[in-house]
């Protein structure tokens, strides 16, 4: 596999693993060294890790009823040169 294909596949496992609630998929995306942060309020900033990640990848059907109508294969990447690929949603 070059390293073109591994970034995609990483990224869609993100991507994909996400949309579709797929908890196995958005963990093996993840660096067990994830460090995230979301900045929810001006006084409120979320702390964000790997586990967090997977479980809320799992329980993402609930939270948003549209979920259920995402099917897979609507997202694109296109190479961004040497950094890797970015999302183009259609």
């Amino acid at each position: 596999m070059t390293d073109d294909q591994s970034i995609r596949s990483i990224a869609l496992d993100y991507i994909e693993g996400w949309y579709m609630a797929d908890g196995a998929r958005m963990k093996s995306a993840l660096s067990p060294h994830l460090a995230k942060r979301r900045i929810v309020s001006q006084d409120e900033i979320w702390h964000v890790d790997k586990a967090w990640m997977v479980q809320a990848t799992e329980e993402w059907p609930w939270q948003d009823p549209r979920a259920t109508q995402r099917q897979e294969g609507h997202h694109h990447l296109r190479s961004n040169g040497n950094d890797g690929f970015c999302e183009d949603r259609v």
